[in-house]
């Protein structure tokens, strides 16, 4: 009978180890996750906040110009040379929006290869005891 006490006493202890062995492995596992997401959210983080920056000098630019009608009126009866000043003034505010496009165009695809990288499944770390290898 002390026998069948000390065989239930080495389940209960090699339980309570699988226990303790999978609580550590877990914690393990949720520290690499948590170090290989930072990149990800560090990045991520980037490129909103540069496509937010982006967004905001564009509004910006937007409400600083006068209304159309004026804009009009004042483009009657100027010169050539007023007039060239215009052109390379457009030319430069049609550059900055294909700017701003670009830049939201780049964040919506940084965002896309995040949300991938995120979705990847995690490839399983080598065990440290491999039954393959022979001990030694």
């Amino acid at each position: 009978m002390d026998q069948l006490g000390n065989e239930l006493k080495k389940v209960l202890k090699a339980g309570m180890g699988a226990v303790a062995t999978g609580l550590e492995m877990g914690q393990d596992a949720i520290e690499q996750l948590a170090k290989k997401g930072e990149p990800l959210y560090n990045q991520a983080k980037n490129a909103v906040s540069d496509a937010a920056g982006k967004v905001k000098q564009t509004i910006d630019s937007l409400n600083a110009q006068p209304k159309a009608q004026e804009i009009i009126d004042a483009l009657r009866g100027m010169g050539k040379e007023a007039w060239d000043q215009v052109r390379e003034a457009l030319d430069e505010f049609e550059a900055q929006a294909a700017e701003a496009e670009q830049a939201a165009k780049d964040a919506a695809e940084a965002a896309e290869e995040i949300l991938r990288n995120a979705e990847e499944p995690e490839q399983p770390a080598p065990k440290d005891d491999d039954p393959q290898q022979p001990e030694e």
